[in-house]
């Protein structure tokens, strides 16, 4: 009975200290290795004063003297009048000597770029930590303390209301459907600028958009600016890409005024531009029926005129007695032309060459060059068929046009639009099927 006594005793105080050192190892938290000294956290911000549209980065170090089970994960939070990107899922793993031992660290970056001068506080950021120890893997939250920092505004850019900041920028252009020096545009032309910037050390969301202006008589198709950011050796390069058409539909001289995105020069600290020249086209043909009359004042009493007008009335009454067989030869002759048009339309939307196929329809339709009609007004009586135009156009600038069969893109050559209904007449020479 003493031996059993004995026994039971034993066991019993075995599993109070199984007991007691599975509670030890359970009461293991991030607190208590903060407070023993084998984890730490700091955060810094890179600089205490910077420039507005400046990067601010908050860098948060984690160390401790064993090894972190995986990487840690911050929370985020808002700052006013503030830029913040998405914050970088990637760690930075390092080591440093702590009183004679080698400590393991993590350390996360953060990028701000503030948009107004003052007084900035970066508030209490949480971050989720995991970390082995002798008695197992130990995860928490531990928090950083408030960080300030202050942000200038440079004389010279208080008076802009937009740009940027990088160490380097750079302008590249590319345009397409210019026409040599010297020769001039037709009605249906158009011109397609692609411009490019490139600025070091800034995401494109900082770089700010170009502002091509409308021109009257032309019309405008802008794509949406697209953004990459590219890095190498942990520098960021942001490039913005912009793209804009201009489509002459009236006869004229067109002037693009030059437009100027303005930058400042981080590395000189001085103000710089990125600029798009002017650039000015000549479109043959009048811009509307009343600005291509002459003044007449004083010309009637002129004998030159009244001579002339004499010799156009004797050239017109002899036309008259021709006219039955010039409308005949007329008419053979445009529906030969029309249909040779009809053709190429169709060629051109089958291998899918819209810019071209846009410019027949003003052959094929009759569209005088320098009338004030446009295809948008020629078609508008006909809503199915303008329908059909605006897709067209946009296959042909680069605007979304899903669910587009470009097959049923023919009836804009096949059609004639009447002038009193919204109703249509189908040409008397139908495309070839």
């Amino acid at each position: 009975m003493k031996a059993f006594t004995a026994g039971g005793a034993a066991i019993v105080l075995l599993f109070l200290s199984v007991s007691l050192a599975s509670v030890s190892i359970q009461a293991k938290t991030i607190e208590d290795l903060l407070a023993e000294g084998s984890l730490s956290v700091e955060a810094r911000v890179n600089s205490a004063e910077s420039t507005v549209k400046s990067p601010v980065v908050v860098s948060i170090e984690f160390a401790t003297k064993r090894w972190f089970a995986k990487g840690s994960r911050l929370s985020g939070f808002s700052l006013p009048n503030t830029v913040i990107p998405p914050i970088s899922e990637l760690a930075i793993n390092g080591s440093l000597r702590v009183g004679g031992e080698t400590w393991v660290t993590q350390t996360r970056e953060i990028v701000i770029f503030p948009t107004r001068p003052g007084l900035y506080t970066v508030p209490v950021i949480e971050a989720q930590v995991s970390v082995n120890t002798n008695e197992g893997v130990v995860e928490g939250v531990v928090r950083t303390t408030p960080l300030e920092f202050s942000v200038l505004l440079p004389e010279p850019l208080s008076v802009l209301d937009d740009f940027f900041v990088s160490s380097d920028a750079e302008v590249s252009i590319d345009v397409t459907g210019e026409k040599p020096e010297g020769e001039v545009y037709r009605i249906g032309d158009s011109v397609t600028l692609e411009v490019e910037v490139m600025a070091t050390g800034i995401p494109a969301m900082m770089i700010p958009d170009w502002n091509f202006p409308d021109i009257s008589g032309a019309n405008v198709y802008r794509k949406p600016t697209q953004r990459e950011d590219k890095s190498d050796r942990g520098e960021t390069t942001g490039i913005s890409r912009t793209e804009v058409s201009y489509i002459f539909e009236e006869g004229g001289d067109y002037r693009l005024p030059e437009q100027r995105i303005a930058w400042w020069n981080s590395e000189t600290e001085e103000l710089d531009e990125l600029v798009v020249p002017e650039f000015e086209w000549n479109v043959s043909g009048s811009r509307s029926l009343s600005r291509s009359l002459p003044k007449l004042d004083g010309l009637i009493p002129n004998i030159t005129f009244a001579i002339g007008l004499l010799v156009a009335l004797y050239l017109i009454a002899r036309l008259w007695r021709l006219m039955p067989h010039i409308d005949v030869l007329k008419s053979l002759k445009l529906k030969a032309a029309r249909k040779k048009r009809q053709q190429q339309f169709e060629a051109a939307v089958r291998q899918a060459r819209y810019v071209e196929a846009t410019d027949l329809l003003y052959h094929i339709h009759d569209l005088p060059h320098g009338d004030e009609h446009t295809l948008r007004s020629h078609f508008k009586p006909d809503t199915s068929a303008t329908e059909l135009l605006e897709q067209l156009v946009a296959l042909a600038y680069g605007e979304s046009a899903r669910g587009v069969n470009p097959h049923r893109l023919y009836k804009l050559a096949n059609i004639r639009v009447t002038a009193n209904s919204r109703e249509h007449e189908e040409f008397p020479v139908a495309l070839n099927e």
